[in-house]
């Protein structure tokens, strides 16, 4: 009798995403080693503690293999592990090969394999250690997972009052003009980002979404074997962004979930070519203030680009908020802002990168052509000649925050002070409390694929979806949580 290993990771914790994950292993296990059905004697099957959808073990059985002795056990909760992973142990009747795919295959590289390793093209080994991104749950897959009718969204940080009406109305008026190509160039659009700010057109580039733009940069900026520095706790893109480069990524530890500028500076060597910082962060909604950041890049080498990402910049109250005009006429700096919070443009994709003529020069090079939709375009534009409409989201956003803060405090919830549209509370059990909240038509975010545990990301809605909110939230950690 031979012992072989086999790991894959899920996309998310659903029973279709785990069924797909199994299915696919397990098929990739056993045709690279030729066993048949009478080959496989049985199977462990052990799964970190957030896969809590599905015995994973039941969709070996699923595929035939019944015979074979089959036991689901829990994963050891080691800090550090790999999300959403499934380890097999598998007892066989002949030597075999172990398999390793997905993010798994970071635990053991040398055991990474993929069938078209031996029947088609191979790609690069970066693209190995690349985690795609997932987002929370759309409304429509919620009601059907769980036949409901009634499902609110505060997971994805959207503005709960949508665009201004005049965004809609240069939408629609576009929308005649379909047939076309939109202007590559974004001309009208960067006119009036440059009119808005008070900047020059060639100071800005247009991105499908900022997520395009994090991508320009990196194939603008990155090479194998350069690195960027970034916040451990933060928007996954600048990672995602640096991995598909064969870029290394050198994570620095939050300080009381605060960016650690100083741990920064510690992690810059001769091959660092970007450092992200997320202001507000992605998920704690904590800032970085301008004397501490115009301190920073005065110690940052001169040809490390810094880019501070301000999505979530239209909300902050806080008079310590850097001017970002001080930051990219002084240094090497790349400042970031969207259309998808505030401005309520989220379904349109519209980002943008705010920097110097010549480095927005180096990253137009990297631009797809007509990457900005003649809509989206158009929409952008006029949403920012309704200020009136983002001054009103900016105060319903202030007073949902403070009352969220209430009732937190209230509720004994520990809770991080927050300069966005959404508030990171801690909570023990939280992955199960996000699950039983998305069965009641709640959806919130988990944290731990940002590498936080016991911690959820509420967006801020309405005051209705706020109440709705705190209801199911309390019945399912008071009353839920005990079933």
């Amino acid at each position: 009798m031979y012992a072989l290993r086999a790991a894959t990771t899920v996309e998310a914790n659903t029973t279709e995403k785990i069924k797909e994950a199994v299915e696919e292993l397990w098929s990739k296990f056993t045709a690279v080693n030729g066993f048949e059905k009478e080959d496989i004697i049985s199977v462990i099957v052990s799964s970190t503690k957030d896969i809590t959808a599905a015995y994973p073990a039941s969709f070996i059985r699923g595929m035939g293999y019944g015979e074979a002795a089959l036991l689901d056990v829990c994963q050891l909760q080691i800090d550090g592990e790999i999300p959403l992973c499934i380890r097999l142990l598998v007892y066989t009747a002949k030597p075999g090969r172990n398999v390793y795919l997905r993010d798994a295959a970071r635990l053991r590289p040398e055991w990474s394999f993929d069938l078209e390793e031996a029947s088609g093209p191979r790609p690069r080994s970066a693209i190995k250690k690349i985690t795609p991104y997932v987002p929370g749950k759309p409304i429509d897959e919620v009601k059907r997972e769980y036949g409901l009718t009634d499902v609110i969204k505060l997971a994805s940080n959207e503005n709960p009052f949508g665009p201004s009406q005049k965004a809609l109305a240069a939408a629609a008026e576009a929308l005649q003009s379909v047939r076309l190509y939109p202007d590559g160039a974004s001309y009208e659009l960067k006119t009036s980002l440059a009119d808005f700010y008070g900047l020059r057109p060639e100071q800005f580039i247009a991105g499908n979404g900022s997520d395009e733009v994090i991508k320009m940069l990196s194939e603008a900026y990155l090479s194998e074997g350069d690195n960027i520095v970034c916040a451990d706790v933060t928007f996954s893109e600048y990672e995602f962004g640096a991995r598909v480069m064969g870029a290394e990524v050198r994570k620095v530890p939050l300080k009381d979930y605060k960016h650690d500028l100083s741990g920064f500076l510690a992690n810059i060597d001769a091959r660092t070519k970007i450092c992200y910082i997320c202001n507000p962060n992605n998920p704690t909604g904590t800032i970085v203030g301008e004397r501490e950041i115009l301190e920073f890049l005065e110690k940052v080498p001169g040809n490390v680009l810094v880019v501070v990402d301000e999505a979530y910049s239209e909300y902050v109250e806080s008079p310590e908020y850097p001017d970002f005009k001080k930051l990219i006429g002084a240094y090497p700096v790349v400042v970031l802002r969207t259309f998808s919070k505030i401005y309520g443009l989220a379904g349109l994709r519209v980002g943008i990168g705010i920097s110097s003529p010549e480095i927005i020069q180096n990253i137009e090079k990297t631009r797809e052509p007509f990457n900005v939709n003649l809509l989206a375009q158009a929409a952008a534009a006029a949403s920012l000649k309704d200020q009136d409409h983002i001054e009103y989201c900016f105060r319903e956003n202030a007073a949902a925050r403070r009352e969220f803060y209430q009732r937190c405090r209230e509720a004994g919830i520990e809770y991080v002070a927050s300069e966005a549209n959404f508030v990171l509370i801690k909570v023990d059990g939280a992955e199960a409390i996000v699950r039983k909240m998305l069965e009641r038509g709640v959806i919130v975010r988990g944290t731990s694929s940002f590498g936080l545990k016991d911690h959820i990301r509420v967006s801020l809605g309405t005051k209705d979806q706020m109440d709705r909110f705190w209801q199911v939230f309390t019945e399912v950690r008071d009353g839920g949580m005990k079933q």
